[in-house]
């Protein structure tokens, strides 16, 4: 997400992170990801290494590669039934599925771009309204830009039992949903502390 908020400019990033891409793919691999159909669409396929994809639409439209799901609630059910063995369920955008999974998550883990960038696509303004605190935090750069990753968190309340996870790695930030009774008996995998070198454990 850049410092105007923007996460994508006609159906692509305006901007090109390989230590961000690279992690993405590293966390997601063998997970549930759940997109919305423009994103997928944007994609052209299921996420790479994910073990389910699972696209929101109503339009009666099926995916050779995924699941399809007429609502967020739907696709969480779908999740977790999928298997026993999934640790994660990520949820890869659009701005309308964040902002729909803001009342449960937990935390909110992003990676900030330093630049104002333009675009057509923004993560909800309001994200800071629902993840006040900052948990940890870690700078890197390449030859184009700065960019931290960070994990915010919500104030705690019952109902809040997901985290979110705002990374660069595909057209858009994306989400990542934890704990949801999707491994009913095994503890979820810490795989944030599997990012690039020297990366803060933020799980």
């Amino acid at each position: 997400m850049s410092r105007n908020h923007v996460i994508g400019k006609r159906g692509r990033l305006p901007w090109s992170i390989p230590e961000d891409f690279a992690y993405f793919l590293e966390s997601v691999k063998g997970d549930v990801c759940i997109t919305g159909r423009k994103c997928y669409a944007e994609l052209g396929s299921a996420i790479p290494g994910s073990g389910l994809h699972i696209v929101l639409s109503t339009q009666g439209i099926t995916y050779p590669d995924a699941v399809v799901r007429p609502s967020l609630d739907a696709a969480m059910q779908a999740a977790r039934t999928h298997g026993r063995d999934v640790a994660n369920v990520w949820i890869c955008g659009g701005t309308s599925v964040y902002r729909e999974s803001f009342p449960i998550a937990e935390e909110f883990w992003a990676t900030l771009v330093h630049a104002d960038v333009d675009g057509d696509v923004y993560f909800p303004h309001n994200w800071q309204q629902h993840f006040p605190v900052e948990v940890s935090r870690r700078r890197s750069s390449d030859e184009n830009y700065r960019y931290d990753f960070v994990i915010y968190r919500s104030r705690p309340t019952a109902h809040r039992k997901v985290k979110l996870l705002g990374l660069l790695g595909l057209c858009l930030d994306i989400c990542k949903f934890l704990d949801i009774g999707v491994c009913a008996t095994a503890a979820p995998r810490e795989k944030a502390s599997e990012g690039p070198a020297d990366m803060v454990p933020i799980a």
